[in-house]
């Protein structure tokens, strides 16, 4: 079986995202082990944190994730089909955008509900890791969010290149790994 044949020719996307995904989880490595050290410290911190939090909307925003993560995959095998799977790939990301939307209102109504009981990122150690780290992840999935739309976008006008949306693809299943080490460490632990 050719090298091609069975998908091994070429690391998909480009070799910027790469290099930005690898320095990236390296970043939320060093969070993980912010969390567990506060958790290990703080042991209090973090149980009474947890009497806050819900965990059907976490749940959801987990499911919501791996669904766009799936309609990213349709996407890359659509814009790698022939050309005419250019405008199932668009259809593909726009879902997967339209997840992307879903994750940020669901965290904007659980934010909303934080901050309305009075809770802030300096209300305790687990808040300061649960609200710093959460944000920082809802940052990278609207840029993920915006990166679908801007590469459905560009396969509308015939201009997007099928590395491109492998990179853009790249990144969602990136932020989705994040939430799946996030979700776990902050909401089930």
């Amino acid at each position: 079986m050719s090298s091609e044949a069975r998908g091994l020719d070429r690391l998909p996307g480009e070799i910027g995202i790469w290099i930005f995904i690898f320095l990236d989880l390296a970043v939320f490595a060093l969070f993980f082990l912010c969390i567990c050290y506060y958790r290990i410290t703080e042991p209090e911190a973090f149980v009474s944190g947890h009497g806050y939090l819900n965990t059907l909307p976490a749940l959801i925003n987990t499911i919501v994730l791996l669904t766009g993560s799936l309609s990213a995959v349709r996407a890359v095998q659509a814009m790698r089909g022939p050309s005419s799977g250019a405008k199932s790939a668009q259809s593909f990301l726009l879902i997967a955008a339209s997840c992307g939307i879903v994750f940020i209102a669901v965290k904007a109504v659980e934010y909303q509900h934080l901050f309305g009981d009075g809770i802030t990122i300096n209300t305790s150690p687990f808040f300061t890791c649960y609200l710093g780290f959460t944000m920082v992840h809802l940052l990278h999935v609207i840029i993920g969010t915006g990166l679908l739309i801007f590469f459905a976008i560009r396969i509308r006008r015939g201009r997007a290149t099928t590395s491109s949306v492998e990179s853009s693809a790249l990144y969602w299943h990136m932020v989705d790994l994040l939430w799946l080490a996030l979700f776990p460490l902050l909401y089930l632990m």
